[in-house]
């Protein structure tokens, strides 16, 4: 076949595809014309920051090009992290079209912006900056923080003509160095009088993000409104007593537009103090928080919820019928719904309410994402799944396990718009040994059986028929999968393209593709 030459814009456009793919840290153009062209490509690729974590790599501007297109290339930056490490010259010029702006403490928490003359010279051109560039700001996001961050900052946020497009607060703690200086940010909490800033602000917001920040809750009185709060993510409330996360919770699910609320609970200062107290009390507080939920959406509060990702209180040996109580809460819950819910999450939720899920199952219509198990589930990936956590009764025989997982899987095989299965247990080899009670020379082959879901024993039960979207199958322990598994079950599942309990040299000697 003859080939033809590509024309200079053909040659252009494959030139930007690559520049867009790939951040090159040397170019050179020999054309004005094309620089001009490249130049977003070149600018974003290159000098944008791309990680979140402080050590960032800042090239100097003149490497790139003379001093007066610096302009040209902040024209084009939308995200830009800003540490003590900056370079000066990246302060110059006018991000007109700055979307994103990432602060790390120990730069920004100092900052004072009705008095700039208070603070070092390099500060006082960060919080210029800040005022220069508030007008397009969409996103802010503090991270790395170790102390309160500045009262004035939140005046800022607050402030009608300032940040006038800002919809996304995220705030992080610093997660970095000694253990006593993580456990030292855990114990931070705002003052009522930056609290009242800090809802005042969060008023215009579209999404809350919030990890290990704890403000004061306001009284039910002095609530304020929150009209367009689309998401709201809240991890990791350490030090709040319950009482205080439902206060919260009532508080800002009482948002017309939520579609999206993440809620991980933490209730290490509300332990009882024995431990039949504990199992007790702990299935109560869910229920009781499940009901509270309930109350909020029947109150037609939460019309536009799509997804609801909660970490419940981690009993694993409740008594059923406090299993119930939780199990009927969130059917009451999901039952008041405007609109059922397309994703939900729940971590901690033991076996015996996975047992009750047939019951949930006419709420779930159309669900596509189902996560009940573990906080390590990753819950943040994108791609749709399927956790159950299936862990074994106390019991001494076998066959009982296996029929759990088995009960498991036929609980949820109506839900046919699902994609991918994990299928997760806790149990670690001395327990499992324990829980067999076979000798060691059998422990391999029992462990196998133990943790080997057989999916052909699934199929002939017709647990699985339904699901023919699957895409994803993924065994938390679990032996390699062997070769004829593998095509039996990518012929089984037409869309199938990864399977996660096989190992890489598991795949290269069966020579599949799964791409």
């Amino acid at each position: 076949m003859t080939q033809r030459a590509l024309s200079l814009p053909e040659i252009r456009d494959h030139i930007g595809i690559f520049l867009s793919k790939n951040a090159l840290l040397n170019c050179i153009l020999v054309s004005q014309d094309w620089y001009r062209s490249f130049e977003p490509y070149l600018y974003y690729g290159i000098l944008t920051p791309q990680s979140d974590t402080s050590m960032i790599y800042w090239p100097p501007l003149d490497r790139f090009g003379p001093k007066y297109e610096n302009e040209g290339y902040a024209r084009h930056v939308r995200r830009l992290a800003l540490n003590s490490d900056t370079p000066a010259e990246y302060l110059v010029p006018n991000y007109i079209n700055l979307e994103y702006l990432q602060l790390f403490n120990p730069l920004f928490r100092t900052i004072n912006l009705e008095s700039l003359t208070t603070i070092e010279v390099h500060r006082n051109r960060i919080a210029d900056f800040v005022q220069r560039h508030h007008t397009n700001l969409e996103h802010v996001k503090v991270m790395g923080y170790n102390g309160p961050i500045s009262k004035n900052f939140w005046d800022l946020l607050t402030t009608n003509s300032m940040f006038p497009k800002l919809r996304k607060i995220t705030i992080q703690p610093n997660m970095e160095g000694p253990e006593s200086n993580r456990q030292h940010s855990h114990t931070l909490h705002m003052d009522a009088d930056i609290s009242e800033l800090f809802w005042k602000a969060c008023t215009k917001l579209k999404s809350l993000e919030l990890q290990d920040f704890r403000p004061a809750v306001p009284d039910q009185h002095a609530w304020p409104e929150f009209p367009h709060l689309e998401n709201l993510f809240m991890l990791d409330t350490t030090g709040w007593k319950v009482s205080k996360q439902a206060a919260m919770l009532g508080l800002l699910a009482q948002s017309p537009q939520l579609k999206c609320l993440s809620w991980v609970l933490n209730f290490d200062e509300y332990l009882p103090s024995t431990e039949a107290e504990d199992l007790h009390q702990g299935a109560l507080t869910n229920a009781q928080i499940i009901e509270g939920m309930a109350g909020i959406a029947t109150s037609h509060q939460l019309q536009s919820l799509e997804c609801l990702e909660l970490t419940l209180y981690p009993d694993t040996h409740t008594p059923e019928t406090m299993s119930t109580a939780v199990s009927k809460a969130m059917a009451t819950f999901l039952n008041a719904l405007a609109t059922p819910l397309s994703v939900l999450h729940i971590d901690n939720f033991d076996f015996d309410a996975v047992r009750s899920f047939p019951s949930l199952q006419r709420h779930l219509v159309g669900l596509r994402d189902l996560n009940i198990g573990l906080p390590e589930a990753e819950s943040s990936q994108m791609r749709l799944r399927l956790l159950i956590e299936v862990d074994p009764e106390e019991t001494t025989e076998y066959k009982t396990y296996r029929d759990q997982q088995l009960f498991a899987l036929k609980a949820l095989s109506n839900l046919t718009w699902l994609e991918s299965i994990n299928l997760s247990g806790r149990w670690n080899d001395e327990e499992l040994q324990k829980f067999i009670g076979v000798e060691q020379e059998l422990k391999s082959a029992r462990y196998n059986e133990a943790y080997r879901l057989d999916l052909r024993v699934c199929q002939s039960l017709g647990y699985l028929d339904n699901l023919k979207n699957l895409s994803y199958i993924y065994f938390w322990i679990g032996p390699v999968w062997e070769d004829d598994e593998i095509m039996w079950a990518m012929e089984y599942w037409p869309n199938l393209r990864d399977v996660g309990s096989v190992y890489p040299e598991a795949m290269e000697d069966c020579d599949v593709d799964m791409q």
